[in-house]
């Protein structure tokens, strides 16, 4: 009798699990993305086609025209293209000694055709420019910066990543980033884990924020792929958090600081499919380095999330195995793009073919959402294809 017990308590559990995740993935499906023109970016011979750092940027009367800007890691420039083109206008480049000297940029954030945040990974510093003036507004190196974690843990400086998927966000002369920081717990123990980095420019003052306590202490697995993916919408002053494992959308609101969370999961995977999330970690049977990697191309996860500013919408994306292999014998991956209003109410999903990145290269402009596409024949050049919000 007891044993019949235990399995209809099962049973029932198993039923409202199911209940709850049929409540969760279900939605009305109002928006869809309709494939339109491709755009081609010419590139030189001295760069690489790199995703890594991609930012499309409107027009001034001081620098008129739209144009897109990529960082280029083969000599770390910054390079100006026409947007009506895809051709190079210019490159970016710092001198090494003088007054106006930088080291070699990692990453780059235009806040005004004019006004540029410069990121340098050795030193963990950022540098506003003035492009008008070709002239060094201020330095800020983190290491400077007074760091301290909200539930008053000992922390190092973060350890910011700014990359397509991880721009830095902008507002109110505060910087949000996104990265890695040693945390330091009350019995001395130390992880690497993945957090939120508040810097503000006025205070000197470096803030770190957990966006999320189920996954923030936990050492996870292949830590280098447990980025935080984060976006902007400033007009409401929200700033929301896409975390890999995790069906759910974090989001801060800068005025009162309070982090809430949204679903926004796949129809074509549950959290649960993301193993090993559902254990801790911290034990002594961790797999290799290797092995990581290779699970992590196994296994489903969510990656960027983008807020569209012309539309008003937000675009999540997630990876699933398709089951192929490349000629090379890597994993190909179907993208997903899911897309939710701005109440975070999901009202569209697509599945694209396993010729975009989901990882890197796209951007948003007044026609649609640029997604890159995979290029095998001509390396000279990234090809894009413009995707157009339509209702269904």
């Amino acid at each position: 009798m007891p044993f019949c017990k235990s399995s209809l308590t099962l049973f029932l559990s198993g039923i409202l699990l199911t209940s709850c995740l049929q409540r969760k993935n279900s939605f009305t499906e109002t928006m869809q993305l309709e494939a339109g023109k491709e755009f081609i970016l010419h590139l030189d011979s001295v760069t690489a086609p790199s995703g890594v750092c991609l930012q499309y940027v409107n027009g001034t009367d001081s620098m008129p025209g739209n144009f897109l800007a990529q960082y280029n890691p083969e000599n770390r420039d910054i390079n100006i293209y026409d947007f009506s083109q895809g051709t190079l206008l210019k490159k970016i480049t710092f001198p090494l000694e003088g007054p106006n000297s930088l080291p070699k940029v990692d990453g780059f954030h235009f806040i005004s055709p004019d006004s540029l945040i410069l990121y340098n990974y050795p030193t963990k510093s950022f540098t506003i420019t003035d492009l008008k003036k070709n002239t060094r507004l201020r330095l800020y190196p983190l290491n400077s910066f007074k760091t301290y974690f909200a539930d008053s843990s000992a922390i190092l400086p973060a350890d910011p990543v700014v990359s397509t998927n991880q721009p830095v966000c902008y507002l109110n002369q505060q910087l949000y980033t996104s990265g890695h920081i040693l945390y330091i717990g009350p019995g001395m123990d130390k992880k690497t884990l993945s957090s939120v980095c508040r810097i503000d420019l006025k205070d000197s003052m470096a803030t770190n924020l957990c966006v999320s306590e189920k996954y923030f202490k936990h050492k996870m697995w292949c830590g280098e792929h447990y980025n935080i993916f984060q976006t902007i919408n400033k007009e409401k002053q929200t700033l929301v958090f896409s975390l890999p494992m995790s069906d759910s959308l974090f989001t801060l609101d800068i005025k009162t600081g309070k982090i809430s969370s949204y679903y926004a999961g796949s129809r074509h995977f549950t959290e649960t499919d993301i193993l090993p999330f559902r254990n801790d970690l911290t034990g002594n049977n961790i797999p290799g380095q290797l092995a990581d990697l290779q699970f992590f191309f196994d296994h489903p996860s969510y990656c960027m999330v983008t807020y569209d500013p012309y539309r008003k919408v937000y675009y999540r994306m997630a990876i699933k195995p398709s089951g192929a292999t490349s000629r090379a014998g890597l994993q190909l991956a179907t993208s997903i793009v899911i897309i939710l209003n701005e109440n975070f109410e999901k009202t569209g999903e697509i599945v694209l073919p396993d010729t975009y990145y989901a990882f890197s290269g796209h951007f948003i402009t007044p026609e649609g959402l640029y997604l890159r596409k995979k290029e095998t024949e001509n390396e000279d050049i990234m090809r894009f294809t413009c995707f157009t919000l339509k209702k269904k």
